[in-house]
């Protein structure tokens, strides 16, 4: 039966209903050692959780900036926050040990630009980082939140356009910026998507090991299993990062049907799938979303190759486009079509702006990987510098409507 969310406004309402369909995350490191939680069992943990936050003065409508790996407490803290009727600011961590300080920097600024009530962090950070110094939130640890020593609460009452989530952007074309979304954005995102996917919980197992800092990570995977009731198969980043074939070995032991990855982790499964043969059952996966940075082709084409040997379809491979700003999809490509490629001229295209047309292996010529389409009811149109909508065929700025576009920056409309 294809997921549908008739009834569904906002993110507490979706884990209630996910919880009653026996369905749940499982967490797994890179041997593929699991640790379950059914979505009973996280709402019930996240109401106590909600009452360790109100204790610590967080009201409705307050943020609370979370800090830590991905971790069974952490996914509870970030329940609890919206069962509190309170709004999550996920951080993002630190890339190096030898950047400890300008990490704790951008958390302090952050957590300022955020207006955030609280911060919860993993004890692991809280003891290796340096003093949070001139930070205005109250500090508090990941873990005691979430230890269930505390009387279960009733999740507060919020709205369809109540604000849900401040999303801090990539920053990969100007300074990061915070996004305010609200429910009706998160859950409009994920249906659009969904139907465009054809999601079907009775069959689907989403599978990820994006950070939940990133909006494909939270939103696409761990959100968007809970909305549309799949069972989810999580990874930590780092876990990942330490042997990049555990992610396609969950998919094979699991029987994932759906996962997303920017273009590297293709690379880096590609490479693991010829370094290392092995018994795996990929005949099953219907979605491997390609999205976040450029697709590029040759890394596309190697990973079929690869995964062709385990059972792939290679109409799988669903390249993506999103963006912050828009929560997170705006196009997909379907997962019963192969992937579109178009070779034009790279001179054209990067100096003049125009598109033409050549074929590959041509001197001078680039391929694109077609993004798909727009995602029901929302609308793209490219646009000059000017506002002038352009027609096929000329470079121009990527203009997206819908229900799930932001209202504007937050605390910034200039």
């Amino acid at each position: 039966m294809l997921y549908t969310t008739d009834t569904l406004e906002t993110v507490t309402e979706a884990l209630q209903r996910a919880a009653a369909t026996g369905r749940g995350i499982t967490l797994v490191d890179r041997s593929l050692q699991e640790r379950r939680m059914s979505y009973a069992g996280l709402a019930e943990s996240a109401s106590r959780a909600a009452t360790a936050l109100r204790g610590l003065g967080v009201e409705p409508g307050d943020r609370v900036c979370l800090l830590g790996p991905t971790t069974p407490e952490l996914i509870v803290c970030l329940y609890a926050t919206w069962t509190a009727g309170a709004v999550p600011v996920i951080l993002p961590l630190p890339r190096r040990i030898s950047e400890l300080d300008v990490f704790v920097a951008d958390v302090v600024a952050r957590v300022a630009r955020a207006g955030a009530k609280v911060l919860a962090a993993a004890n692991l950070l809280l003891e290796s980082a340096p003093p949070l110094e001139g930070l205005t939130a109250r500090l508090a640890s990941v873990e005691d939140i979430a230890s269930g020593d505390h009387a279960p609460s009733r999740p507060a009452s919020v709205r369809a356009d109540d604000l849900a989530f401040l999303q801090f952007t990539s920053g990969t074309t100007a300074r990061s910026r915070a996004v305010p979304l609200s429910h009706s954005h998160l859950v409009s995102n994920l249906e659009s998507a969904g139907e465009m996917l054809s999601i079907d919980p009775s069959r689907d197992v989403i599978v990820s090991w994006l950070p939940l800092f990133h909006d494909m990570g939270l939103i696409g995977m761990l959100l968007g299993a809970t909305v549309f009731t799949t069972d989810l198969v999580l990874e930590p980043t780092e876990e990942f990062l330490g042997r990049p074939g555990s992610w396609i070995d969950a998919i094979s032991r699991f029987g994932g049907t759906i996962t997303a990855s920017p273009n590297f982790g293709y690379g880096l499964a590609a490479r693991d799938l010829a370094a290392k043969p092995r018994a795996l059952d990929l005949s099953g996966w219907r979605v491997a979303g390609n999205g976040a940075e450029s697709i590029d082709v040759a890394t596309v084409e190697r990973f079929i190759s690869e995964a062709l040997r385990y059972g792939f379809e290679p109409n799988a491979m669903c390249p993506m486009f999103g963006l912050a700003e828009a929560t997170l999809a705006v196009t997909t490509s379907r997962p019963d079509r192969p992937v579109t490629i178009e070779w034009v001229e790279r001179s054209s295209l990067e100096g003049e702006g125009r598109v033409r047309w050549t074929h590959a292996g041509a001197e001078g010529s680039r391929a694109l990987v077609s993004c798909g389409h727009v995602i029901p009811r929302h609308e793209v149109e490219i646009r000059s510098a000017a506002g002038d909508a352009l027609q096929a065929g000329l470079v121009g700025e990527i203009c997206v409507r819908g229900p799930s576009v932001m209202p504007g920056y937050w605390r910034d409309p200039e």
